[in-house]
Protein backbone atom coordinates (compact mmCIF):
# COMPACT_ATOMS: atom_id res chain seq x y z
CA UNK A 1 0.00 0.00 0.00
CA UNK A 2 1.25 3.44 -0.85
CA UNK A 3 0.94 5.78 2.13
CA UNK A 4 1.46 8.78 -0.15
CA UNK A 5 -1.88 8.11 -1.80
CA UNK A 6 -4.77 10.12 -0.33
CA UNK A 7 -7.21 7.25 -0.85
CA UNK A 8 -5.00 4.91 1.18
CA UNK A 9 -4.60 7.50 3.92
CA UNK A 10 -8.36 7.89 4.11
CA UNK A 11 -8.81 4.12 4.44
CA UNK A 12 -6.14 3.95 7.14
CA UNK A 13 -7.72 6.81 9.08
CA UNK A 14 -11.11 5.11 8.98
CA UNK A 15 -9.51 1.87 10.11
CA UNK A 16 -7.80 3.61 13.03
CA UNK A 17 -11.08 5.16 14.14
CA UNK A 18 -13.18 2.04 13.68
CA UNK A 19 -10.75 -0.22 15.52
CA UNK A 20 -9.92 2.41 18.15
CA UNK A 21 -6.21 1.81 17.80
CA UNK A 22 -3.89 3.18 20.44
CA UNK A 23 -0.57 4.90 19.74
CA UNK A 24 1.55 1.77 19.74
CA UNK A 25 -0.90 -0.04 17.45
CA UNK A 26 -0.87 2.91 15.05
CA UNK A 27 2.92 2.90 14.97
CA UNK A 28 2.88 -0.82 14.33
CA UNK A 29 0.35 -0.34 11.55
CA UNK A 30 2.51 2.34 9.92
CA UNK A 31 5.46 -0.03 9.82
CA UNK A 32 3.33 -2.79 8.26
CA UNK A 33 1.41 -0.73 5.73
CA UNK A 34 4.24 -0.63 3.21
CA UNK A 35 4.48 -4.44 3.04
CA UNK A 36 0.71 -4.98 2.91
CA UNK A 37 -1.13 -5.27 -0.39
CA UNK A 38 -4.54 -4.13 0.84
CA UNK A 39 -6.54 -3.52 4.00
CA UNK A 40 -7.32 -7.18 4.66
CA UNK A 41 -3.64 -8.02 4.28
CA UNK A 42 -2.80 -5.25 6.73
CA UNK A 43 -5.33 -6.62 9.23
CA UNK A 44 -3.81 -10.09 8.92
CA UNK A 45 -0.32 -8.70 9.41
CA UNK A 46 -1.42 -6.78 12.48
CA UNK A 47 -3.04 -9.88 13.98
CA UNK A 48 0.09 -11.88 13.29
CA UNK A 49 2.31 -9.25 14.89
CA UNK A 50 0.15 -8.95 18.00
CA UNK A 51 -0.08 -12.70 18.45
CA UNK A 52 3.67 -13.02 18.06
CA UNK A 53 4.24 -10.44 20.81
CA UNK A 54 1.89 -12.21 23.24
CA UNK A 55 3.57 -15.59 22.93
Amino acid sequence: MNVNDNYVLDILNKFIVSERLNKSEILQMVSLVSISNDLSDLKDNLKWETSRVKY
